[in-house]
């Protein structure tokens, strides 16, 4: 009655080999927790910003409160460009006039 699950032993080997923790190699788990500490460091990082630089969390920030401006000067800047090709669409399908001049 000693002996393990044979279940039991074979998930615990495969939680060890996917986790990256061997029991055999001392030292192996603070390195584990090390790497995992510098990794969520990075995250904050890249979320948060580092000095005065703004991270993912300020940049939607920013967009959340100018999105309607943004979306107003992207319809502008669309509807001078529109207007550009009508009127190109137009001046290509009128008749040029030639005027004479009598004498």
């Amino acid at each position: 009655m000693n002996d393990p699950d044979p279940q039991l032993v074979h998930v615990v080997s495969y939680l060890q080999s996917e986790l990256g923790y061997d029991s055999e190699l001392p030292g192996n788990v603070p390195r584990h927790i090390k790497e995992n500490y510098q990794m969520i460091r990075n995250i904050e990082d890249t979320l948060r910003g580092t000095g005065g630089e703004l991270g993912v969390v300020g940049w939607i920030s920013i967009f959340r409160r100018t999105w309607i401006t943004l979306v107003a000067l992207l319809g502008a800047a669309a509807g001078y460009m529109l207007n550009d090709v009508v009127d190109g669409i137009h001046a290509q399908t009128r008749p040029s006039v030639r005027v004479e001049s009598r004498q």
